[in-house]
């Protein structure tokens, strides 16, 4: 990996403030040209570092129209949203072991940030969460349902399908109880903090996996 810097630094008229973060996890000091546009080569976005580095870096009105949309910054309300749902009361410890479960999966397979969770477990009553009477122990019977963006390929979908039975499988809980349902929903059709759209915010992961 190298970092790049555009040939020619941007004359800069009517700035606005526009702020790039780059892919490094050591600072990098821009010295005079702080107009100049660094980027990263050979790097695709689901595999470069974390981004630790953000630098304001003022850019001629002009050119802005060929940046990221520069109101955009990163939401933690645009992460997938998951709910689990089981038939049996489990401890406190194992509850925590079945989110835990999924959440690594969706780290695994759809590549979102660690830090980023937004799971449920909703605990029912066995008459109130009917299932298939020739289950053989019907009591570990568990649905996941997961909203996220379009965008992920079938194969990121199956691995998460099977990180999560894996996952679970520790739990006591049968492979072939567990039930896994994605939503799919356009980025304009879901709201982030700030009541915008999550399609005008930095999602901060990559949906194209």
């Amino acid at each position: 990996m190298r970092l790049v810097r555009a040939a020619q630094p941007i004359q800069q008229s009517r700035p606005l403030s526009f702020q790039r973060r780059l892919c490094t996890s050591h600072p990098i000091e821009l010295g005079d040209e702080r107009c100049g546009i660094v980027a990263v080569e050979g790097v695709g976005r689901a595999h470069a570092p974390r981004l630790e580095h953000t630098y304001d870096t003022p850019v001629p009105a002009e050119a802005a129209a060929d940046l990221p949309d520069v109101r955009r910054r990163r939401d933690n309300g645009a992460m997938p949203a998951a709910l689990i749902e089981v038939r049996r009361p489990y401890t406190a410890d194992e509850e925590v072991a079945i989110v835990e479960a999924v959440h690594g999966a969706l780290v695994d397979a759809f590549e979102i940030p660690p830090e980023d969770r937004n799971i449920r477990l909703l605990v029912h009553e066995p008459h109130r969460f009917a299932c298939a009477p020739d289950l053989a122990r019907p009591e570990y019977r568990t649905i996941i349902t997961i909203d996220c963006f379009v965008g992920r390929s079938p194969e990121a979908k199956r691995r998460l399908y099977a990180r999560i039975v894996e996952g679970l499988a520790p739990l006591g809980i049968p492979a072939d109880h567990v039930s896994t349902i994605l939503h799919e929903i356009e980025l304009q059709n879901w709201g982030v903090g700030g009541g915008r759209a999550a399609a005008d915010v930095d999602l901060g992961f990559t949906i194209d996996v």
